[in-house]
């Protein structure tokens, strides 16, 4: 007795198996590969008199070869003055401003943060201070 030929792959998909297997690998690959660095936490307070100041509206300035331009990122602070941002690498200053309650008006204050340094291992940088004068 004769046995037929068997066929281990379907029909139509002879040679896709190394196709396959280069997909399997540079999926791989590229989760394993580090990729954009990821933003570091920056946290801080904005403050004026030494007493934190809520909603008050921040810019952030990233410093350029013409000097500082702005970088497009906004945020608030919040609770007792407290931001947090997201920065990646470079070279950051934190800017605010508000209107304070003064007597039967208001007063504008502004303010900004001595540069930000975030190099390409930073995760977190705490304590950033935005004085309001």
């Amino acid at each position: 007795m004769v046995n037929p030929p068997t066929r281990s792959a379907q029909p139509g998909t002879r040679g896709r198996a190394p196709v396959r297997w280069a997909l399997a690998l540079l999926v791989v690959v590229a989760g394993c590969s580090p990729g954009s660095p990821r933003p570091a936490a920056v946290a801080g307070k904005v403050a004026y008199r030494g007493m934190g100041i809520e909603e008050v509206r921040l810019e952030v300035d990233r410093q350029g070869p013409a000097g500082w331009e702005p970088a497009g990122i906004t945020g608030r602070s919040g609770y007792h003055g407290s931001f947090l941002l997201h920065l990646p690498e470079g070279t950051w200053r934190i800017r605010a401003a508000a209107r304070l309650p003064d007597g039967p008006g208001t007063r504008a204050v502004r303010g900004a943060s001595p540069p930000v340094v975030v190099g390409p291992a930073t995760r977190r940088i705490d304590r950033v201070v935005v004085r309001l004068e």
